[in-house]
């Protein structure tokens, strides 16, 4: 429901730009949320170059999770 928000913040700045600003402070409080978790997953695999993906990301983010969302619920898929 949270990504679905997000999307949701995004289309309608189009129609109200504040709810772009809101849009961007959704992001950023889940950036620092998932960061420290980032960071130590990151230090353990030894992998800390991919820590500079993460903001830009985040933003990404909502967009895929809504259109995997929507595509699992309204496609036919056929297993083998």
């Amino acid at each position: 429901m949270f990504n679905l928000s997000v999307f949701g913040l995004f289309i309608g700045g189009f129609f109200h730009p504040a709810f772009f600003l809101v849009y961007a402070l959704f992001i950023l409080m889940k950036y620092m949320v998932d960061y420290p978790i980032l960071r130590k997953i990151t230090g353990f695999m030894e992998q800390r170059q991919l820590r500079r993906w993460a903001l830009p990301l985040e933003f990404v983010y909502p967009f895929y999770v809504v259109f995997t969302a929507f595509s699992g619920i309204f496609s036919k898929v056929r297993w083998k």
